[in-house]
């Protein structure tokens, strides 16, 4: 009991960060727990705090109690508690059994002896939720290495048996549990060797292999395992190798210029690792395109002759279908010109698509609804096909870099002396593939046991089976298959069992769920063997709890609630989740005052974290403290980021970003009046903000505090390189008296703490491997965040914890609590940004969509190929049915009591949610402001509570999602179609969605207006020039600082570096930056209630049907009471007058100011602001000043424009104009005004127009 490291990690508060460098830690004197790091620091520094004197209580072994720890039940009665500070409680203690796990004491049922006792010969166990299935695997390890082994079997020594599992915490617990049998069975040679039995995940088994035979592999035997942030460095080197010889091989890379940088590097990281975790070639990808592109275009030609036919012969007279008619005709001319062209594939592909997407969508009529349904389908179908051919060469060009990529990053590892996670299964695979060496490690392993076999893939399952010879024994459960995102794949656990019971194996199925209430088994065997989830595939849990039921809810108490928030049409999905959140934190204050539940008997699971903090902040404000549990935000923590400022300006208090963080963070706590006069001082004086301490007129408070921070950061500059990393930064924050002061502060202070202690451990590893010094250690952390090597917040929750505790699903598999609230039922959980799918089974295919530059989000559906589609669906479904066992999982945690809540639009059944699954299952009505105890049938039944539809706030428009105006079709086909005709007039579709710069575009020229906005046509892409690269910068550092906020150099320098601004341009933008930040007009805003900046708005303008959204983006959008200050930066240094500027600015005021008194504005005033162009020491300005009616007023003229659009008004200017015709896209084909001179000589078409 000398040294239980990692389980004491777990039991105190300088220890709580799972996984990271270990403490040593022994039971003392008089029963006081004494932990230390190996290196010295945090161990003397709890010394001097005294936290050895809080932790007493009974040495405590792992096994069952840290199943116990995660808020499992061992059932067992005998517990003794320390006497300790709540917020530190470790959890409770349990009386160990020859100073091991306690074995439990429930006798095994008919089929768990069967499991346990039947060692020879494959065994395929099916194990339910809370079945027991680790007692079995400890009972089959303890009968095989026992002298009272079944009478078939011969004794094995304990490192004789394999046996696998999914985490390193599983194997850990298993190894305890099979040690305390062995020891309670007298076997205690058995149980010390336990220590290096084979007993661990499937990457450590397989690195044990790949060391024992590394001269066999042709590997250093001395290879280590990279790290993920090393990994990531090696990736992405060896990608821009790949990149590079693409080029040189093909002459040009067409994949970046038309993809996301991000993109494509993401795709080839994932196609390649899958490729070789399957053992495929990228070569042998299927790259399917079955039509010819002059077929297509012909099928088209005819399909649009065909439907224009129709339309113009049908006989209805409506305008409807007269748009249809012109439509299609106008389309089935165009394709008929291209099919008598000589364009090869590609560019007949090209063009026929870009004419299928233009083709406009007229309302549809009556009578026509299925012709009109045929021609939308017809058309995404045929752009579907088109697009395969069209993204071929970019498939092969993919296929190509994935090829180059995998090389170089071979070759990279090579030279690192490293594998990665993956290389450690991949070479395993490779070295039993050797019969002979298969052969020897099969005979070396008597018995083969392995655990969660659902969540295992391909690859796992080669290896496993070419080991385990006959007595291979597989515990699992498909309905609970949750890993799909990490490889794991269901259908080759079900290929497994299949091929299993081919092959004789016995079969087992532990179905007696001892964990949870029978009203609870009874809900979910109903639920989830509906046909709309599991069915008949569902293993049904038989009640098995036999013990008293703990006094937790009233006898008579329904043990299974639904909670659902009804919402009608679009319904903002945040509304619906706050008022659940406020709901459920009523009812777990509810549970806690009135029925006497702990909060920490009380676990929400979600999803994902993404929403975590909102169930968090209702519960806090309701007065439950809660805490969320995992997920990757430790680096976001507030103390995690002030620590990481405190070495910045430890190695430089030059970094001024860095310095504002330190005083403003708990380190120092420098009021708002403080920073503000150190600021000032600063300014004033031309120093830093560091260097300005000392003088600046701080209060009493404010100097103190700044004091105690001078000294901790000067004693710690002065002791860096004489003591350890970790020992200066504990040092420091002892110095600010943080610790101290976080201890004071509860549950939350301690679980910051908790963090330090945790960045300090960092730190020491950073140390241990890589070297020293805080500049090397927070370059470091930065690499592990840009490449993705998270860290979880630490821990000090445990089972005696006073607070709620929010996690993951995937976080709680495998542990159980007493009450468990699941929320986010109405997420889908689907999201498609891929550019590019693919199969590597037998079926292997690869399929890329067109880049999102063709047409916009309305235009998906066109830029997928058909191959795409359909694996697109397959994945979908496959997703589904994940997000249906996930659902499953976060159900059978809870012990007493389970509440389901969610969001659901009534009438609305379409989307695949968890909600909508158990209201359709189910057969439950959506009854807004209803509740009553439901009978599902079969003893199912659950307390359901529909709330009545939130109170919305009167519009009268309707929500739309801002978005930019999309561009549709390119210069070059549209142009080509009306060389012949270029007088020829086609229905256009009016637009329905304009910004004022549209609106302005069409007072200058309607015709520009419908060659760029409707027709799609475009100016060739120029590089931006310096003057609109000067103006991005500064819109995106007012937008990152805002009035008042910190701007560090290194992100204005990673800005200047963005816009490859000139040093000359980079001064000026700083210098525009500080004027507005000076200027009068910040003053105003920071003087706002509220501050949005870069804030989108979308509004409907007319009546219902017949208008249009007005839509665009406000720098910055400030609202104090209902005033409203909008301010517009204007960037360049032309002088102009005020009247000139004025008529210029003016539309853009007045949508502007519409937009703010749709916000419920009674004032509105709109500055536009020069930062270039000074007056009187003050940046130029020209303000409008509207009233609520007046800006209403507006939406009028707004809506006479449309009209002319409606109307098809789009004529050309009568005379040439430099500003208006100079760009024009129209050139030489639609307008017939010429330049003539001068003019003609500038234009950018040539001598022309």
């Amino acid at each position: 009991m000398r040294c239980l490291r990692a389980r004491c990690i777990d039991r105190v508060c300088s220890a709580s960060c799972r996984g990271s460098v270990p403490l040593a830690a022994h039971w003392g004197d008089q029963g006081v727990l004494e932990c230390g790091f190996g290196l010295g620091g945090p161990h003397r520094a709890l010394q001097r705090r005294g936290f050895g004197r809080a932790f007493r209580g009974a040495p405590d072994g792992g096994g069952d109690a840290d199943l116990q720890r995660r808020g499992g039940d061992t059932r067992q009665t005998d517990r003794t508690r320390a006497s300790k500070p709540s917020f530190l409680r470790p959890v409770r203690s349990i009386e160990l059994l020859q100073e091991g796990v306690p074995v439990s004491s429930f006798e095994l049922n008919k089929d768990q002896l069967i499991a346990a006792t039947t060692l020879v010969g494959p065994v395929l166990i099916t194990a339910g939720a809370g079945s027991g299935k680790t007692r079995v695997l400890t009972e089959r390890a303890a009968n095989a290495v026992g002298a009272d082994v079944p009478p078939d079997w011969t004794a094995v020594g304990i490192d004789q048996i394999l046996a696998i599992t999914y985490t390193e915490k599983a194997a850990g617990e298993l190894a305890e549990r099979i040690r305390a049998t062995l020891r309670f069975a007298g076997l205690q040679s058995q149980a010390r060797r336990v220590d290096g039995a084979w007993i661990s995940t499937i990457h450590g088994m397989c690195a044990r292999i790949v060391r024992a035979e590394a001269l066999e592999a042709q590997i250093d035997p001395a290879f280590r395992v990279l790290e993920t942030v090393e990994t990531g460095q090696l990736k992405e080197q060896a990608f821009e190798a790949a990149v590079r010889r693409v080029a040189e091989k093909r002459g040009r890379s067409n994949l970046l210029g038309l993809y996301e940088f991000s993109a494509v590097a993401s795709t080839v990281f994932v196609l390649a690792e899958e490729l070789r975790t399957r053992d495929v070639v990228a070569a042998d990808l299927r790259i399917e395109t079955r039509d010819t592109a002059r077929a297509l275009a012909r099928e088209a030609r005819d399909f649009f002759g065909e439907k224009s036919a129709f339309f113009q012969s049908c006989g209805l007279d409506t305008q409807a279908v007269a748009d249809h008619g012109g439509a299609c005709l106008f389309t089935f001319e165009a394709l008929d010109r291209l099919t008598k062209t000589d364009l090869n594939d590609e560019q007949l592909a090209e063009a026929v698509w870009r004419i299928l997407q233009g083709h406009p969508m007229a309302r549809t009529s009556a009578g026509v609804k299925d012709h009109v349904v045929a021609v939308k389908q017809s058309r995404i179908d045929l752009c579907s096909r088109l697009a395969g051919i069209i993204t071929r060469p970019l498939a092969e060009e993919l296929v190509a870099l994935v090829e180059e990529y995998s090389a170089v990053f071979s070759e990279l590892k090579g030279q690192a002396g490293g594998l990665d996670f993956s290389d450690l299964q991949v070479e395993a695979r490779r070295l039993l593939r050797q019969p002979e060496i298969a052969a020897r490690w099969r005979d070396r392993f008597h018995l083969a046991m392995v655990d969660e076999f659902q969540d295992t893939d391909a690859l796992q399952l080669e290896v496993v089976e070419a080991l385990a010879g006959r007595n291979l024994c597989t515990v699992g459960d498909e309905s609970q298959s949750i890993y799909r995102f990490r490889g794991a794949d269901v259908e080759v656990y079900r290929a497994h069992n299949r091929a299993m019971i081919e092959s004789g194996a016995t079969p087992v199925t532990l179905s007696v769920n001892y964990r949870s209430h029978p009203q609870i088994l009874d809900f979910a065997n109903r639920l989830f063997g509906d046909p709309l989830l599991f069915g008949g595939h569902l293993v049904i849990l038989g009640h098995g709890r036999t013990e008293p039921e703990p006094a937790l809810l009233p006898a008579d108490a329904s043990r299974v609630e639904v909670l659902i928030a009804p919402t009608q049409g679009n319904a903002g999905g945040d509304e619906a989740r706050a008022g659940l959140a406020s709901e459920i934190a009523a009812k777990v204050c509810e549970l806690r005052d009135e029925g006497g539940v702990s909060l920490g008997d009380i676990v929400i699971l979600v999803p994902a974290y993404t929403h975590a903090h909102v169930y968090a902040g209702a519960l806090t404000a309701a007065g439950a403290e809660a805490v969320v549990i995992g997920g990757s935000r430790f680096f976001e923590q507030r103390e995690v980021c002030a620590l990481r400022s405190a070495l910045r300006v430890v190695v430089n208090t030059r970094d001024e970003a860095a310095a504002a963080e330190v005083m403003a963070s708990d380190l120092c706590g420098l009021s708002d009046d403080g920073l503000l006069a150190l600021r000032d001082r600063a300014r004033g004086e031309g120093v830093g903000l560091w260097a300005a301490h000392k003088s600046a007129l701080l209060d009493e408070d404010d100097r103190a505090r700044m004091d105690v921070l001078a000294r901790a950061v000067s004693r710690a500059a002065d002791a860096l390189g004489r003591v350890s990393l970790s020992e200066l930064i504990l040092k420091l924050v002892e110095d600010c008296g943080l610790d101290l002061r976080m201890v004071a502060s509860g549950l939350a202070g301690a679980q910051a703490y908790a963090n330090v202690l945790k960045f300090t451990r960092l730190a020491a590893t950073f140390e241990g491997s890589r070297g020293t010094g805080p500049a090397g250690f927070l370059a470091y952390l930065d690499a592990k965040e840009e490449f993705g090597d998270h860290e979880t917040p630490a821990s000090l929750v445990g089972e005696d914890t006073s607070a709620v505790r929010i996690m993951s699903i995937h976080a709680s598999k495998g542990l159980e609590f007493p009450v468990v609230i699941v929320p986010e039922l109405s997420s889908t959980g689907r999201t498609d940004r891929n550019i590019a799918r693919w199969r590597v089974g037998q079926d292997r295919a690869l399929a890329m969509a067109l880049p999102s530059s063709w047409g916009g989000e309305r235009d998906s559906e066109l830029r997928r190929p058909t191959a795409f589609v359909d694996m697109g669906e397959q994945d979908g479904t496959s997703e589904d049915e994940e997000r249906k066992r996930l659902f499953y999982v976060a159900c059978t945690r809870a012990r007493e009591l389970l509440v389901l809540a969610g969001a659901r639009t009534v009438g609305n059944s379409a989307t695949c949610s968890m909600l909508n699954w158990l209201v359709d299952a189910l057969g439950i009505e959506i009854v807004p402001d209803t509740q009553g105890l439901h009978d599902f049938g079969g003893g199912a039944s659950a307390k359901v509570r529909v709330l009545p539809f939130a109170d919305p706030q009167e519009r009268d428009v309707s929500p739309v999602a801002a978005s930019p105006e999309d561009r549709r079709g390119s210069k070059e086909w549209y142009a080509r179609l009306m060389q012949d005709e270029p007088d020829a007039r086609a229905e256009v579709e009016t637009p329905r969605r304009l910004s004022y710069s549209g609106v302005s575009l069409y007072q200058k020229c309607p015709l520009r207006f419908r060659a760029e906005k409707i027709l799609g046509l475009g100016v060739a892409a120029e590089a931006a020039g310096p003057a609109s690269r000067r103006g991005s910068a500064l819109h995106l550092l007012l937008q990152m600082a805002g009035e008042d906020g910190q701007l560090s150099e290194e992100r204005f320098a990673s800005v200047v570096r963005h816009y490859r601004l000139e040093r000359s341009d980079a001064a000026r933008v700083r210098r525009n930056f500080d004027v507005y930040r000076s200027s009068s007009v910040a003053q105003e805003v920071r003087a706002a209630d509220s501050v949005r900046r870069e804030a989108p708005f979308a509004l409907w303008v007319g009546e219902p049907g017949q208008g249009f959204v007005l839509d665009g983006t406000i720098d910055v959008y400030a609202k104090q009471s209902r005033h409203v200050l909008i301010v517009d930066y204007k960037t360049g240094e032309t002088t102009r007058a005020i009247e000139d500027l004025a008529k210029r600015y003016e539309l853009q005021a007045k949508c502007y100011a519409l937009a703010a008194a749709r916000d419920e504005a009674q004032k509105v005033e709109a500055v536009f602001l020069r930062p270039e162009v000074l007056v009187d020491g003050q940046p130029q300005t020209v303000r409008f000043h509207y009233s609520a009616d007046e800006a209403l007023a507006f939406a009028g003229d707004l809506l006479n424009v449309h009209d002319r659009m409606s109307e098809g008004s789009y004529g050309h200017l009568s005379q040439w104009d430099d500003h208006v015709c100079g760009s024009c896209p129209a050139l030489r084909q639609m307008c017939p005004v010429k330049a003539s001179g001068e003019a003609r000589r500038h234009s950018p078409a040539g001598a022309s127009h």
